[in-house]
Formats: structure tokens, sequence, C-alpha cells
């Protein structure tokens, strides 16, 4: 008998993708509508553009201009819950979905980080330079660790 196909959600439920690479396949996706296949960690890959495609919610909510952007975020998400991953069969570009993925954290990280940062005195340039060092130094770390470790930093820079 062949084995089944696992969906992301079960994937999550068996800790093999993480709630943080769910949200930045998401999120590259819906701020470029790009049609790559998105990599996880685990190897499963995932076209967030077809499952978004295949959903029909998400298919009316991502063209809709009316919808919040958390919306939109939350509807592809679940579509991307839903549908059927595979293994890496060698046919991604791996090196340009990890690219896609650090994008989608650097700005994740930043609108989380920039109102702490100018609020020391940082400008962008520098706060984006150390949000790029943090997400590229500690890659399988969660968010939390990964913004304590940014606030740090950010600390340092400000005092020097």
């Amino acid at each position: 008998m062949a084995k089944a196909i696992p969906s992301v959600g079960a994937l999550r439920r068996k800790c093999e993708v993480t709630d943080e690479e769910i949200d930045a396949a998401v999120d590259a996706y819906v701020e470029n509508l790009k049609v790559i296949p998105f990599c996880f960690a685990s190897g499963h890959e995932i076209d967030v553009a077809a499952a978004a495609e295949a959903d029909l919610a998400a298919k009316v909510t991502v063209g809709d201009p009316d919808r919040s952007a958390k919306f939109r975020h939350n509807m592809v998400r679940t579509a991307v819950l839903m549908a059927q991953s595979a293994m890496g069969r060698g046919v991604v570009d791996h090196a340009n979905s990890n690219s896609e993925l650090r994008k989608a954290e650097v700005q994740r990280m930043m609108r989380r980080l920039i109102g702490f940062a100018r609020g020391l005195g940082l400008d962008e340039a520098t706060i984006r330079r150390i949000v790029r060092q943090v997400a590229a130094d500690m890659p399988s770390r969660m968010d939390d660790e990964r913004l304590v470790e940014a606030r740090l930093r950010m600390v340092a820079a400000a005092m020097a």
C-alpha cells in the first residue's frame, strides 16, 4: 500500500515543520505572490501558490483589496496547512527558496523591532544589518530567541 502524503498541518503536529516556517512561506507568498515552492528544513516542500489557488476562500481573499493583510495571511496559512506536502524531489531551487525564507524572516523581525530600535536612536541601516546577522547566526532558533538576541545587539550598538 502506498504511503499517504502528509498535509502540512500533519507535519506541524508531528513537529516536522514549525509555525515560523509556515508563516515565512505564507509571508513570502502574500508579499510577492511568487510561484516558487517553499522548502521546509525537514526536506518537505509546498507550492504555496498552488495551495492558495486550490482553496477557494484563499483564492478569493488574496485578490480582495478590501481584506486586511492579516486576514489574507490567515486564509493562505489555512490553505497551506490543509495542502499536501512533498519530499524534496530535486526540482526546487533550494538556495532561492531559502533566500525567500530569510527575506521573510528579516522583514517579520524588522516589523517587531523597529520601534524598540528607533527608541535607542539607531538608524534603519544599522537595524537591518543587526537583524540580518541574527537571522544568519541563529537559523534554527525560534523567533523569540532571535528577537532577544537582536535586542541585545541593538542595545550594544546604541551604547557604542
